[in-house]
């Protein structure tokens, strides 16, 4: 192999290095160098730590491709999370270190990714698949994000996805990025083969699917539902990521949860950034209501309203008695209180929540305390982050008192001091509202509610206390919870 130095690169390189990887150091200062190399000769670049490898004889270039990947094992950790981003042909990309290059096949490695981009066009058919195929075969591959599938048809689409699920048994996350309609229905029609063990392909080990879509098309209805339909009732895939999808899929999607079997092995759905329209999120948390597969929750970046709200109050509060863990970041839900109100039900009726996640809601003082004196009841939850919000001294002194009641919250996360130092500097009960609170916490996660159980034993209490002896304040708490009928004995 022969190493040329960008420096000295004027003319296209001659054809004794044709059947050689050519490395080439990258800085920005030689762009235009490589600008003028590519649009001379035609050839295909592949970007990997740093350097640029070129592969210029046509009958070479998958073959080399394709060892160069095979060359990447366990010393590549950056191999976990591929993502395959298809480029237009006859288009100029930047790729990297604001390097423009036109078509051909650029494979980078960071840290904890490596990109590969490439043109079906220069490379073929033929060479995207076998380029998919090895990374499928690696194992060290556990995910791959699909950009910018070419979706002219299905047909298309349905052959690369299959050369990705054919030949991996380790694959567990499947990425596609800007799904259109013939997309969903390859991606159905794949996952429809590896469904069962006694298909021709058997079962993959796919555990997650991920979509997002960027463009305005809208997606075919017929489409959506049967993809959707096919996702949930899948029985490898556990999880289910949407991020910018628009209301055809989001309609598809709240239809086939309502239709989930008992036997269903979906279990976490995530929505970012999909919904705009509070009746659209009314419609999908209804679905919540008799499903019993669901265990995470996750909605980011959204608008549920006072319409959404009611519908998750509703569903959640006493007949979905399965969902273990809601997310509900960045929804819009402060500033009102309708809004809190339906929260504050859902808490106080809700047996089956361990975690609740309302960050960055901006929910005020007087939301807060109708949450906190839900919490008063609540039995169930463990974990509330409730990071984003400013719920100021009334707020946070009311969560302390909550904790008089409840022996089982073990966290609020509600921020640092410094998110609410305004009212805090003014008032100077920072200190008070902040030691409560944490201290209550501390009670809770050294056994305050085992101890407040009637079933709960004198000697199991005596060694509750041993993991709790070389700290007084926790004992002095404990101690106070004492049954009075016990109080004798110590």
């Amino acid at each position: 192999k022969k190493v040329i130095s960008t420096d000295r690169v004027e003319q296209p390189f001659s054809p004794r290095t044709k059947r050689y990887l050519s490395i080439c150091d990258i800085h920005s200062q030689y762009t235009a160098r490589i600008k003028e190399i590519n649009s001379s000769t035609g050839a295909t670049f592949i970007i990997m730590k740093s350097k640029l490898y070129q592969v210029q004889d046509e009958k070479m270039k998958n073959m080399e491709l394709v060892m160069c990947l095979r060359r990447m094992r366990k010393n590549s950790p950056s191999l976990a999370n591929v993502n395959v981003n298809f480029l237009g042909g006859g288009i100029h990309h930047t790729v990297h270190d604001n390097t423009v290059v036109e078509g051909g096949v650029f494979l980078k490695t960071e840290t904890a990714t490596t990109s590969v981009y490439m043109s079906q066009k220069k490379v073929g058919r033929m060479g995207v698949k076998a380029l998919l195929r090895t990374l499928a075969q690696n194992p060290i591959v556990q995910k791959i994000g699909i950009s910018y599938l070419p979706s002219s048809n299905s047909e298309e689409a349905e052959d690369i996805l299959m050369a990705v699920l054919q030949e991996s048994s380790h694959l567990l996350c499947l990425e596609v990025v800007d799904i259109k309609s013939n997309a969903m229905m390859a991606l159905s029609s794949v996952l429809q083969k590896f469904t069962s063990p006694h298909t021709n392909h058997g079962c993959c080990a796919l555990r997650e699917i991920y979509l997002t879509t960027a463009s305005a098309e809208p997606s075919s209805q017929e489409a959506a539902e049967t993809l959707m339909h096919t996702i949930v009732c899948h029985p490898s895939i556990r999880a289910l990521r949407f991020k910018g999808v628009n209301q055809v899929v989001l309609q598809a999607l709240a239809s086939s949860i309502q239709e989930m079997s008992n036997k269903a092995t979906l279990a976490h759905l995530c929505l970012d950034s999909c919904i705009s329209d509070p009746q659209v999120a009314a419609t999908l948390l209804s679905s919540l209501r008799h499903n019993t597969s669901l265990k995470h929750v996750e909605i980011l970046h959204s608008t549920i309203g006072q319409a959404g709200a009611r519908a998750l109050s509703s569903s959640v509060a006493t007949v979905n008695q399965s969902l273990q863990s809601l997310v509900l970041r960045d929804c819009r839900l402060g500033g009102d209180i309708e809004i809190a109100k339906h929260m504050a039900f859902m808490i106080r009726h809700n047996t089956s929540l361990h975690e609740l996640n309302l960050e960055q809601n901006w929910i005020g003082t007087e939301e807060t305390i109708l949450i906190a004196n839900a919490l008063r009841i609540n039995r169930s939850l463990v974990k509330l982050q409730y990071r984003g919000n400013f719920p100021l001294v009334g707020g946070v002194t009311s969560l302390a008192e909550a904790l008089q009641d409840n022996a089982y919250l073990q966290l609020v996360d509600i921020g640092g001091m410094w998110e609410n130092q305004i009212a805090f500097s003014s008032s100077g009960l920072a200190p008070g509202g902040y030691e409560e609170l944490f201290y209550g916490l501390e009670l809770n996660r050294a056994g305050r509610g085992k101890v407040r159980d009637p079933n709960f034993a004198k000697p199991d209490f005596v060694e509750l206390l041993e993991h709790s002896k070389d700290q007084t304040h926790l004992l002095y708490g404990l101690l106070r919870e004492v049954p009075h009928q016990w109080s004798k004995s110590f």
